[in-house]
């Protein structure tokens, strides 16, 4: 369901081909980061098409969005089921014309340790947050290269895909995973114009670790770990999810066009590469 178009600004202020607006798509953009993110590359000239699980949920989101000026379409699905996102990514392409950035947002969180674990709870985790990355990346991809006009491929790694974490192994391994996933997809698209780049949240305030309302077999386990992490950090507090929106926008950003493959954190120096 496309939205009302408010004002644009001038084409000569965008940083795009053609005079016309960058179009992005952010997945998981109800709340938290990919909120965040889809406000954030708003405010940076670009038109914006947002997915959750339910439509419903993105109403602050659009709002925010258009408020700003950009045109918002909203588009529902689970990122797990490959047609559904070929679908909703050919839906963005339709009403919005063009996809310059794909922001692979959505995820899960998971904690419980690794005798407890069974193997489809830790599929479940690598489906969501491995396999919802490559779906995104395929699909979007697709249309870039139909495009010729290059594009920006971005997914949510973690701090996780640095560090192990104890009670973190389903959601370390799955940020592990895109890490490597990542690095491939640079290589396919380079000559495409396409780069590949992962932002990797440390501990940042928000519904994914609020762990005393998470029901998970080992939360308060998760939750000292996380507390005691902070408190050694060198920049000693919860991160803010404009932290990492801001670092997004940069790769979104034509002065990353000579950045691809890399994973670049976002923690406080949680992890220094």
């Amino acid at each position: 369901m496309p939205s009302q178009k408010l004002r644009h600004p001038k084409p000569t202020d965008l940083p795009l081909h053609g005079g016309r607006r960058r179009v992005a798509f952010v997945t998981g953009a109800a709340r938290g980061i990919g909120q965040a993110v889809a406000i954030k590359l708003a405010r940076d000239g670009l038109d914006i098409a947002i997915n959750d699980l339910d439509l419903s949920d993105l109403e602050d989101t659009k709002r925010q969005v258009e408020a700003i000026g950009s045109c918002c379409f909203l588009t529902a699905g689970d990122v797990t089921d490959e047609r559904r996102v070929e679908e909703m990514i050919d839906e963005v392409v339709g009403k919005l014309k063009y996809l310059d950035v794909m922001i692979a947002n959505a995820g899960i969180t998971y904690g419980k340790a690794i005798v407890e674990m069974s193997a489809e709870e830790m599929l479940h985790v690598l489906k969501v947050n491995t396999v919802g990355v490559h779906l995104c990346y395929k699909y979007a991809a697709r249309h870039m290269i139909k495009q010729g006009t290059g594009g920006k491929l971005i997914a949510a790694a973690s701090a996780a895909a640095l560090r192990g974490s104890r009670v973190a192994s389903a959601y370390g391994a799955s940020k592990f995973a895109i890490r490597g996933y990542n690095q491939s997809a640079a290589l396919e698209f380079a000559k495409h114009s396409i780069t590949c780049n992962c932002y990797a949240p440390g501990y940042i305030a928000t519904n994914m670790t609020d762990w005393d309302n998470l029901n998970f077999p080992d939360a308060a386990k998760v939750k000292l770990n996380m507390e005691n992490a902070i408190k050694s950090l060198p920049i000693d507090r919860f991160g803010q999810v404009e932290d990492v929106s801001n670092l997004v926008s940069f790769l979104v950003s034509r002065d990353s066009d000579y950045i691809t493959g890399q994973i670049l954190p976002v923690g406080g120096g949680y992890h220094m590469l």
